[in-house]
This record gives structure tokens, sequence and C-alpha cells, in this order.
């Protein structure tokens, strides 16, 4: 995955453009539909559109689609996000958790529900700032913890419990004031809002929505549609590729911690540990 690249649905920019600010121009998600109805087989001439009802329809399905892809394990996110957010007192304890969701949810941390937390730092209140990677537990390892609420010291485990909208956050031991946590998330696919939003995506993308949302558009009007077979297969190419682009390659362990049983391989290069 990269932390580059960038997106914009509408007025809402995520990770694009310069540092000028400029942004590579994008694809009006209207003709994204108009083309997927062409690859469904349903609108059949050049230049020909569905009706405004069909058109409309289209819209709640890219937005399933987006939210399928969010949370299909990864490969279809290319960027991930790097946050920073102040540590707050009191907070972290199995009573009194931080909160993340938003934004405008009241949340102590007005950001979007992270989709999935890639890794997490603490950072040291010095000059310069030192960091110190926080292990990400789940609900077993969390619930395995026999002593969590322990204040004053900088904490090595981080329990998000994945609540929707909001997060609730807790962590062990417990900083003192000054510190803070930076969080490494997925940055989902934002949701469309109209037909007029501009859709910017990296390379492959676009095929990829396309082809999809043409596939989605079939099979909800089976008894016009006349999708190739062909087109069927594109779409499943340009999954493939996504996956294949945002898929990262396992890290090679030491075989003194493995015993050279069970050994990571290198899957880009074929090397062993």
């Amino acid at each position: 995955m990269s932390t580059t690249g960038g997106a914009v649905w509408g007025s809402f920019q995520w990770g694009a453009g310069s540092p000028g600010g400029t942004v590579t121009p994008g694809v009006p998600l209207q003709n994204m539909v108009l083309d997927a109805y062409r690859i469904a087989g349903i609108t059949l001439m050049p230049q020909v559109t569905p009706n405004i009802e069909k058109m409309n329809e289209a819209l709640p399905m890219f937005n399933r689609l987006v939210g399928s892809w969010n949370s299909g394990g990864g490969l279809k996110i290319f960027t991930i996000n790097i946050s920073i957010f102040p540590q707050i007192a009191g907070k972290g304890t199995s009573e009194n958790p931080y909160t993340i969701g938003g934004p405008g949810l009241g949340a102590d941390w007005d950001a979007p529900r992270p989709q999935f937390w890639a890794k997490a730092n603490i950072i040291f209140p010095t000059n310069p700032p030192v960091r110190r990677d926080i292990q990400i537990v789940d609900d077993i390892q969390w619930g395995s913890i026999q002593l969590t609420n322990i204040p004053g010291a900088p904490p090595w485990a981080l329990y998000p419990d994945m609540g929707f909208p909001i997060t609730r956050v807790y962590t062990t031991p417990q900083p003192t004031a000054g510190y803070q946590f930076e969080f490494y998330t997925w940055q989902a696919l934002p949701y469309a809002q109209t037909l007029g939003d501009l859709i910017v995506l990296p390379d492959g993308y676009e095929q990829a929505l396309v082809f999809t949302l043409a596939e989605m558009i079939a099979a909800r009007n089976p008894a016009i549609q006349n999708m190739a077979p062909e087109s069927r297969l594109e779409a499943r190419k340009a999954r493939y590729a996504l996956n294949v682009q945002n898929t990262q390659s396992r890290r090679l362990v030491p075989s003194e911690w493995t015993g050279r049983q069970g050994t990571w391989v290198n899957w880009r290069t074929g090397l062993y540990d």
C-alpha cells in the first residue's frame, strides 16, 4: 500500500493533489454510470442514455460497491492515513476509553472511524520527538491482560473495539500529559453524494469500478441486461489487478525467530529468510 495518490468525490479531497493544491482532473460519476449501463448491455447505442430513474438507481449501487471494497480486507485500499491525536487526561482506561468517530459525532478524536488499524505509535514529549511502537491487540488479547488501568506510563498495548460509528479505544498503561498518539489506518474510499461528483483515483481503479458496477446493474436488471462474457471476464481481471497492486509482500523473518520451521517467504522475490 502507498501513502501517496488521491481521490476527489465532489468537494471532498483526500490524499490528492500537489503541494500547490491542484488536483488531477477526474471523471464525473455520471460518465462512469453511462459506461456501466452500456457494458451491461442495457444501452447499446453510443450517446444513448438511460432514463433518469435508471441513472439515479446507480448512485446507491455505486456506494454499496464502495462499501464492500472498504470492508474487503484492504485489497482495494491504496492509501494509509497517518493521523496524530493528543493524549487526554484520564482517558484510555477500562472505565473511560478514548473515542474516535465523526466528524461531528462528539468523539474525543473528531475523525472518521478507521476501518482497519495498521500501526500505532506513542510520541514522547521530547525535542526532537521520539516514537515508540504500540501493539494493537484484539478483544481476546485485551481480555487476557490481567491489569489494564495503570496510570502514569507510556502504553505498550492499544485495543480499538471497532464500534460504529464511534470506536472506543483502550490503552495500557495510560500516559501522563504531553504524549501524542500516531495512528496508521486505512483511508477508506469515500461515498458519492451525487452523479456529478468528480472521481479521481490512481490508474486501474476506474476500470475496476466501471466494470464491477456494470455487473451490479446487470444483476439489478436481469430481464433487459445483455452483458457479454468478455465484459464479466474484464471485471474480474480489473479487480484482480487491484488486489495484486495493493497486496503487501510479507516481511522476511530471521531464521533464529522461527527455528527454520514455517519460515516466511517473500513471494515477489521468491527468497526465504
